[in-house]
């Protein structure tokens, strides 16, 4: 009979069940390391395939594969989702012709109701040479599905981006699976890298782009999205220069009460960063508890504390880890000029702000 797919679950793990294979194939695939049976045999979320090829720099499903005395079994890493096809590509390394085998997990019953609740950076503007993007969900996702579902698209044609993200593979989430980091490629941005020769960067300045999430994205149960989600931006010119804390503006509250401070940065910085490179010292050194909270388009933050401010003087910290749009740091450029002594990385260390809260009359000190 000829190869089919069919699934199968033993010991609780599922597995997709190749059939039909000849005798001395099974023989060959027996002999293979196995770091060659992906190659041989790769497996696909169909969505990321282009008819039945896989685009430049998709790779195939990582997992294991068991090859019986009757058929061959793949468990990926992350378990199947349902109402997700999948495709063997049969006949690859010298099986015999090529064929795109396709099996659809069941789906599960129930109505979407995870969405997209936030874009970051969630400004209308990106420079040229950005890093980082991120997606941030109402619910836990499936795993292994965001290369079919997430790119980027010229905002005037609507045409694809072609090959704008770093590999996907593995895909980075946080611990909840509600937030994903999409990481543009860093060789395409990096000056004097074979790719950034070739390919260029993966953004054109002048011309807009919008982030694009599909519907058919699921999550961790199998469902849809209740809807996509597009989020525009306007590309500028390239960001090529250190964080420099000295350069942001302090509205420092009086002593006495709890209003805020309110620290305003000279350009948007990475919000993920944001929530954990910045804290605030009280007079005697000791840190402080309290709210914060990041402004709109990730241009400022703001701390309130959990006791009125006591007079004196304050610091604010800033770790060194702390990036803005295009990966630049406190310590560092990512794509730097040898020759601009301005770019020299600095060491590594936390950044101390002093502030002063007056009793009267609150002002910044500066550094």
């Amino acid at each position: 009979m000829p190869p089919t797919l069919v699934w199968a679950t033993d010991a609780g793990v599922d597995w997709l069940v190749l059939r039909g294979v000849t005798p001395e194939a099974l023989v060959r695939l027996r002999s293979l390391a196995a770091e060659d049976l992906p190659r041989t045999l790769p497996v696909f979320p169909s969505d990321v395939l282009d008819g039945d090829r896989a685009p430049a720099g998709v790779q195939p499903m990582a997992g294991r594969y068991c090859v019986g005395d009757a058929d061959i079994r793949f468990a990926p890493r992350f378990p199947f989702v349902a109402g997700t096809a999948y495709t063997m590509v049969v006949g690859a390394g010298g099986l015999g012709d090529a064929e795109a085998l396709k099996l659809t997990r069941p789906p599960v019953e129930g109505v979407p109701s995870t969405e997209v609740v936030a874009v970051h950076p969630s400004g209308t503007a990106l420079p040229r040479n950005a890093l980082r993007l991120y997606v941030e969900f109402s619910s836990a996702m499936s795993e292994g599905l965001a290369a079919g579902h997430v790119h980027l698209e010229r905002d005037d044609t609507g045409e694809s981006i072609p090959g704008p993200f770093s590999q996907m593979d593995p895909e980075l989430w946080d611990p909840g699976r509600r937030r994903l980091t999409v990481l543009l490629d860093p060789a395409r941005i990096k000056r004097g890298l074979s790719s950034h020769r070739e390919a260029g960067y993966p953004l054109e300045q002048g011309a807009a782009v919008a982030l694009v999430v599909e519907r058919g994205y699921r999550d961790a149960g199998g469902r849809p999205l209740v809807a996509g989600h597009r989020h525009r931006y306007a590309v500028g010119p390239d960001v090529r220069e250190l964080v420099d804390p000295r350069r942001w503006v302090l509205d420092v509250p009086a002593a006495g009460g709890r209003r805020p401070l309110v620290v305003g940065f000279d350009r948007p910085l990475d919000r993920a960063l944001l929530g954990r490179c910045l804290s605030v010292a009280g007079p005697g050194g000791e840190g402080l508890g309290g709210g914060v909270a990041v402004g709109e388009g990730e241009g400022s933050w703001s701390f309130t504390p959990g006791w009125p401010w006591l007079p004196g003087p304050h610091h604010l910290r800033v770790e060194p880890v702390l990036e803005d749009l295009a990966g630049n740091s406190v310590s560092r450029v990512f794509d730097r000029d040898l020759e601009r002594p301005e770019h020299e990385p600095r060491a590594p260390v936390s950044v101390a702000v002093l502030f002063s809260v007056g009793g009267d009359r609150p002002s910044p000190d500066g550094q």
